[in-house]
């Protein structure tokens, strides 16, 4: 760019503004002032521009489109009240809602190309005319036309190109009546050109330009050029093309499994428990999230009843199982925005046209990556929320033999389920129990036989259905106490928790002597320590009972 050539009378300040394709901006100012009593050298010698005498300005620099009517098949507009011209094809121009135009420069045309008091004439020969004023009727609007191009038709043919159906019935059927007459004269004028009369230079021109892009910009003619004036070059077309690009869709789905095993156990013993009736639910089964929906398959709760036992030396080892699943399914579906804009000005139409299809095509796509990217979210989001659900894990029916539980890991849950897996969850069953004291007595004296007596205590098998004696599966035997009485006691569980309270009342020992010690010495320090023995021992010997309070 060699610089810009500016008219003007007076001091003024101009503004230039860079905008690059990432939207970013460069902004520069010039303050320019004018020296009348100086002359300046052209500044650009090899650029083959000659400057220009000062032109004439029009009197109101600013107004709107107040009028629009199609003649022959063009439209015409009207300025202020006063005839105008268009001179952006494709661009909208009418009153309803026209933006403010402000006055940008003054231009000029040949005098073949002008002749004052026919504006249909002027529209045709300067600016084409026959398809630059966008009205919303785009199905009303010929093609444009030029009486230089293509091959020489004859007037009637010529006629049918420019002339609606009512028009051409008057010329072919009342060829002899005044309208039919006015049409073939004017036709004959479009075709073969205008005698030009009023001036042998041609005229000025007042450019205005709209508030709003879209709008045709407008010429008014102006005063005839003076003599100073270089001959006017013939105006060229500009082309210009809308293009809209509308909203875009992407869907997205994805799919979660939620499994759960039941591993029912006996609170004591440990052993496993069949028969036990149990619902499994899924607290919420249905949501929104991100736009998109979810919901869980089935919806309803599922009962599974827990068996699984063998007949066999395992069968207090194998059972208490059952499973059920859900399916989850997420679906979501994002709509972008729409987008719309103008192009130009090309050289001609079909340039236009190519530009505003690149432009349209590339807005597409980035409108698809616009819906693709919300779903992608929506998406990412759903998976995080739902990575995991939660579910109700009751007892419902307890087998013989049984109680419900209420401790943890009991009859009544709520579970927290991650999506994707199928793990094994325990629920606990209070078994019934007895305590056994047998008091072994003389029959005559009534007192205790001070001599060891012998119990052995037989087990029902389910397996073998027979009692079993004590070995293997059967742990329970016969302890004598020290008031003399006899207790049915778990050997295997009663061994080790008997262990354990050994243990612990050895500590207890152990943390007595070191608090006497300590207040005798006034060592702080061991006094602590003793306390600290002391109350550990009394944990580690009552270690069965707390046990049994918490299950």
């Amino acid at each position: 760019m060699l610089g810009v050539y500016v008219q003007a009378d007076a001091d003024f300040t101009a503004q230039l503004v860079y905008t690059a394709p990432d939207g970013s901006t460069l902004t520069k100012t010039l303050q320019v002032a004018i020296d009348r009593n100086a002359t300046a050298e052209y500044p650009f010698p090899d650029s083959e521009i000659a400057t220009f005498a000062e032109r004439p300005t029009p009197a109101v620099t600013s107004g709107k489109i107040t009028k629009v009517a199609k003649v022959n098949g063009t439209w015409l507009i009207w300025f202020n009240g006063e005839e105008a011209y268009c001179c952006t094809h494709g661009a909208n121009g009418q009153p309803a809602g026209c933006p403010p135009y402000t006055y940008v420069n003054t231009s000029t045309v040949s005098a073949d190309q002008c002749v004052p008091g026919d504006h249909y004439g002027n529209q045709i020969h300067i600016w084409g005319g026959l398809n630059q004023l966008s009205l919303g009727d785009a199905d009303d609007l010929p093609a444009v036309f030029s009486a230089d191009e293509g091959e020489e038709i004859s007037l009637l043919d010529f006629c049918a190109s420019i002339y609606d159906d009512v028009q051409m019935y008057i010329i072919e059927n009342f060829p002899e009546s005044t309208a039919a007459e006015i049409y073939l004269a004017s036709a004959d004028e479009l075709a073969n050109g205008v005698e030009t009369y009023a001036s042998a230079r041609g005229y000025y021109t007042y450019i205005y330009n709209p508030g709003r892009a879209g709008w045709q910009t407008v010429a008014l003619i102006g005063p005839e050029i003076g003599e100073e004036e270089p001959e006017p070059e013939p105006v060229v077309q500009e082309y210009y093309a809308s293009w809209e690009a509308p909203a875009q869709t992407a869907s997205g789905s994805f799919d979660f499994s939620y499994g759960i095993r039941t591993d029912k156990i006996q609170l004591k013993t440990q052993e496993k428990v069949d028969g036990a009736t149990i619902e499994i639910e899924p607290i919420t089964k249905s949501g929104s999230i991100d736009g998109g929906s979810w919901s869980v398959s089935p919806a309803s709760k599922q009962t599974v009843t827990t068996s699984g036992h063998t007949a066999d030396d395992n069968y207090q080892k194998n059972g208490g199982d059952e499973a059920a699943s859900w399916s989850l399914h997420y679906a979501v579906t994002k709509t972008s925005g729409t987008r719309n804009g103008r192009v130009g000005p090309y050289t001609s139409q079909e340039a236009a046209d190519e530009a505003a299809n690149s432009a349209r095509d590339a807005a597409l796509a980035e409108l698809q990556a616009e819906a693709q990217n919300a779903v992608n979210a929506a998406v990412s989001s759903a998976k995080t929320q739902l990575g995991s659900l939660q579910f109700r894990y009751e007892e419902i029916s307890v087998p013989y033999g049984f109680e419900k539980y209420w401790g943890s890991n009991g009859s009544y849950q709520t579970l927290t389920v991650p999506a994707n897996s199928d793990n094994e969850y325990l629920m606990r069953n209070a078994e019934w129990s007895l305590q056994v004291n047998i008091r072994k007595t003389d029959s005559e004296t009534g007192n205790p036989i001070a001599a060891d007596a012998c119990y052995e205590i037989y087990q029902w098998d389910s397996v073998s259905n027979k009692f079993l004696a004590a070995d293997g599966y059967n742990t329970y035997s016969v302890q004598r106490q020290g008031d003399g009485s006899y207790t049915v006691i778990n050997a295997l569980s009663d061994f080790v928790f008997s262990a354990i309270k050994a243990i612990g009342a050895i500590l207890l020992g152990f943390g007595i002597v070191q608090i006497g010690l300590a207040l005798k010495s006034h060592d702080a320090g061991q006094r602590a320590q003793g306390f600290m023995t002391f109350f550990g021992g009394v944990v580690i010997y009552f270690a069965k009972d707390i046990l049994d309070m918490i299950l």
